[in-house]
């Protein structure tokens, strides 16, 4: 898997993988700390995409699909075993959109799907491309932490942030040219769980249950406390609440196979 699907410090022996796909401008190290909370049983695969951390020096993806096919050769291994998906904000989309290449493809399928602090499928535009063709780098992170884009604790590390903006826009691109109508599509079988922060301006927990219009399956709200970041200043709550929901997958998998 290389540099593509990066393991946590864990992964020698597993029974159960959680596969994250990181939010716009994230990187795989996000989701260590869960590594260390979750149990030694449940491996951490997170998807590391070009432009970013230990690929920054790879060029961008500018559309969705591209960050699905660079994934599929990989995803449809994985998901040969018990496995989960998280995506956060873009990389719910990312998730999703890989959940149904999957399924076209006819490879297995993830036990469940958690979508996180991403607005829902829509035939419409996501975002408003306008001010990103006029925009430097500074001005687009200052309308980013307008938006709620921004961890609170990085707002004061502006500089930082310069090098990872052409990735930063590459994506917000992708995001303005896709497009999924559910109507059009068959709904999807898979468990879906919705993870929202009460707070979250950029994308309220009540706007995120568009999601369920998609899926035919179970489907799941859990509101934590937090902003559109929730993911990091909880994260021992969202992990716990993960392990909770693997633990009654493989339940009803053991179930199914009695």
């Amino acid at each position: 898997m290389n540099e593509i699907l990066i393991p946590g410090s864990r992964s020698e022996k597993f029974e159960v993988t959680l596969i994250c796909f990181p939010h716009m401008g994230g990187n795989a190290y996000h989701y260590n700390t869960w590594t260390d909370i979750l149990p030694t049983d449940v491996r951490v695969l997170t998807y590391q995409p070009p432009g970013r951390a230990t690929r920054i020096r790879e060029n961008p993806f500018y559309e969705i699909k591209s960050h699905v096919d660079h994934l599929l050769p990989h995803l449809s291994v994985v998901t040969e075993r018990p496995c989960l998906f998280f995506g956060h904000s873009f990389g719910a989309i990312v998730a999703f959109e890989c959940l149904l290449a999957l399924r076209r493809n006819k490879f297995k399928l993830p036990n469940r799907i958690i979508l996180s602090a991403a607005a829902p499928p829509s035939p419409n535009t996501l975002r408003e491309a306008c001010w990103l063709r006029t925009q430097s780098d500074s001005e687009l992170f200052d309308q980013l932490v307008k938006m709620g884009g921004v961890p609170e604790q990085l707002l004061s590390y502006k500089d930082a942030f310069m090098p990872i903006m052409p990735t930063i826009r590459a994506e917000l691109w992708s995001l303005n040219d896709y497009r999924f109508d559910p109507h059009n599509h068959e709904p999807l079988s898979v468990p879906l769980s919705i993870f929202s922060g009460q707070d979250d301006q950029a994308v309220s927990p009540q706007s995120m249950a568009g999601w369920m219009e998609a899926f035919s399956g179970e489907k799941n709200q859990v509101i934590f406390p937090g902003d559109h970041f929730y993911t990091q200043t909880q994260s021992s709550l969202v992990s716990k609440k993960i392990l909770d929901l693997i633990l009654s997958d493989l339940i009803l998998l053991i179930k199914n196979r009695i």
